[in-house]
């Protein structure tokens, strides 16, 4: 398990010794500015799960920075991700809320991998419940979407 904040990193380690899985579960720091992962590379971990990451489009451009060391780390594993769907409100002149109609931060980490499908290069596709075409942003507020990512093999 990994957090960046101290304190989220206690909580864990002591809930994995209370399930009785201290020895088992391997708890560390994990900065995705700096972009680099805290295993060795070519650990061999084959499924990475991620859950409530993404809050603001620079989280989104420091996961996608992060999930790109962890898949070139572990180039056979697979990354499963979720997210909430969030639409920020801003406030207009007249000082009434303008709500985003669709989730610009999910969009704005969504778009970074949409480059060409080349061996090592990675992949993504949406889990579970298929959205319409087009309604891949602009999920109910609140609802849960599931996204596999993995590099392209040879």
């Amino acid at each position: 398990m990994t957090d960046y904040d101290p304190g989220a990193l206690a909580i864990a380690q002591s809930n994995a010794e209370l399930n009785g899985l201290g020895p088992g579960v391997w708890v560390r720091e994990f900065d995705w500015a700096e972009g680099h992962v805290p295993y060795p590379h070519g650990s061999g971990y084959d499924l990475i799960i991620g859950s409530d990451l993404l809050y603001s489009s620079a989280m989104a451009e420091r996961l996608h920075k992060a999930l790109c060391a962890i898949l070139e780390a572990c180039p056979r594993a697979v990354a499963v991700i979720s997210h909430e769907v969030r639409h920020s409100v801003t406030w207009g002149p007249d000082k009434e809320p303008l709500f985003e109609s669709f989730d610009s931060v999910l969009h704005s980490f969504l778009s970074a991998f949409s480059g060409p499908r080349e061996p090592g290069s990675i992949s993504y596709k949406q889990i579970g419940a298929e959205p319409g075409p087009g309604a891949l942003y602009k999920g109910s507020e609140g609802q849960i979407c599931l996204f596999e990512f993995k590099r392209v093999r040879v």
